[in-house]
Order: C-alpha cells, then sequence, then structure tokens
C-alpha cells in the first residue's frame, strides 16, 4: 500500500440524484493511484465518484510555479528566436538531469563508452567510472556522462556492490536511450 500523507475534504455537495460528491486534496507518495483511492472510498462508503483529477505538484515542481503556453511562446518566439535573449527560455525548462539525479542512482560513464550506449547497447564494467547511490538488480538507474549529461536510463544486472567489483561483463542493459549523436 502506498502512503497517504495528508487528506482533506474541501466541498461537500448533494447531487439531483442523492449521491454526494467531495472535492478533496490529498498529498501521498509516488505511484499512489487517486482513482483507486476515490474507488476504495465509494466502495467504503458509497460517497463519491471520480469527476475530475488535478495534479497539482510531483515532487518540488509545483503548478504554481508553472508557466502558461501563451508565456512559453513569448519566450520562444518574441524573445529567443527575434532577439536572440535565452534566459527567458532558460528560466521555464529545467534541464531533465535536475529531475533524474533527485530521482535515481547514477552512474558516470567513460566518455568512450558514450557512443555505443546512444545506439542502444549494454553498458559493461570497464566503461564505468563511478556509482552515485544504491541499487538492486533490475532496478532502473540513470547513465550519466562525466559532464553531467543524461545517456539513457538502463536497467543493473547485478545489484550495486556486485557491480562496483566487476572487472568485466555486462553491467546495464538500456531501458530508454535518452542523448543522441546529435546532442553528444
Amino acid at each position: 500500500k502506498k502512503h497517504i500523507y495528508f487528506f482533506k475534504a474541501l466541498k461537500k455537495e448533494r447531487t439531483k440524484t442523492g449521491k454526494t460528491d467531495i472535492a478533496f486534496k490529498v498529498k501521498c507518495e509516488a505511484g499512489t493511484y487517486i482513482r483507486a483511492l476515490a474507488r476504495d472510498i465509494s466502495n467504503n462508503y458509497s460517497i463519491c465518484r471520480l469527476m475530475n483529477l488535478r495534479r497539482i505538484a510531483v515532487g518540488d515542481m509545483k503548478e504554481s510555479k508553472a508557466f502558461t503556453l501563451e508565456e512559453l511562446k513569448k519566450a520562444y518566439f518574441d524573445e529567443y528566436k527575434k532577439k536572440g535573449n535565452e534566459k527567458p527560455l532558460r528560466k521555464m525548462i529545467k534541464p531533465v538531469e535536475k529531475y533524474v539525479e533527485k530521482e535515481m542512482p547514477i552512474i558516470i560513464v567513460d566518455k568512450n563508452a558514450v557512443n555505443s550506449l546512444i545506439h542502444g547497447h549494454v553498458l559493461y564494467a570497464p566503461g564505468i567510472i563511478k556509482i552515485k547511490g544504491k541499487f538492486k538488480k533490475g532496478d532502473s538507474v540513470a547513465l550519466f556522462t562525466e559532464k553531467n549529461r543524461l545517456v539513457e536510463i538502463a536497467e543493473a544486472v547485478e545489484d550495486h556492490k556486485t557491480i562496483k567489483k566487476m572487472k568485466k561483463g555486462r553491467a546495464f542493459k538500456p531501458i530508454r536511450v535518452i542523448m543522441d549523436e546529435d546532442s553528444y
């Protein structure tokens, strides 16, 4: 079961059909299914149905800090394309690396391994420079260049202790390649 850290009913309203609609706010652990929570509440108390779902935060990304598409359009077309000013755009668009680093173990790979990784090959033990974080066999990890650029999300073939000791052999297999040849 996932953890619910905060639950508050904001509004109760009786409908024409005799049902009660409830608006509520939840702070929960990643992976919690709000639709399932609404279903469980309805099954236990016969008082709710999910009419609308709005995510207002994920990690440190909050709706209150979001930008509208209009603001993004202006930053791109009016500032960057017309004037060459990239500051407003950089304020709005954060590199994916910033978020991946917070969520997954990081594996720093040798620059000589990057080219084969971006073509979907496995990472062998000699291509590993540094391991940051702990993981088990089968866990997802992020493979980064020495310059802190995300290459791919990979699956650990062994746990972190075993891989640290390896001198040869497969260590990680690709799940999703992020970097392409043009960005390397």
